[in-house]
């Protein structure tokens, strides 16, 4: 994702330049030198924007700290593979759990918990 479209996004939730530059407890000249790219936001930042925009916090702050800083891209692409993956796999229990819950629900009865 890009830092610009993060912004947009922030933006669009909060309602203005000023208040999400506000939060950050930064001057709104900030946010137009970070999408310019004159300048970088740290992963603070970043965090504070993903919340503000209704995005997933970790996943957003991977996705763009790789497309800012090519040096540590690598690093950050590995970082979002493994939170997708154990997303994924959350995902994967929560269903399970909510499988066993209602099959519960329904013939009053419990299983033996899975070890």
């Amino acid at each position: 994702m890009k830092i610009s479209t993060l912004i947009d996004k922030a933006i669009e939730v909060r309602g203005s330049r000023k208040d999400v530059a506000e939060g950050l407890k930064q001057d709104p000249q900030r946010l137009t030198d970070w999408k310019a790219g004159r300048r970088k936001p740290d992963a603070n930042e970043i965090a504070y924007l993903a919340e503000c925009a209704g995005l997933p916090v970790l996943e957003t702050v991977a996705e763009v700290q790789a497309e800012l800083n090519d040096r540590y891209a690598s690093i950050w692409r590995k970082a979002l593979e493994g939170l997708k993956s154990t997303t994924t796999g959350n995902g994967i229990v929560a269903e399970a759990v909510r499988f066993e819950l209602t099959d519960v629900a329904k013939h009053r009865r419990f299983s033996r918990p899975v070890p």
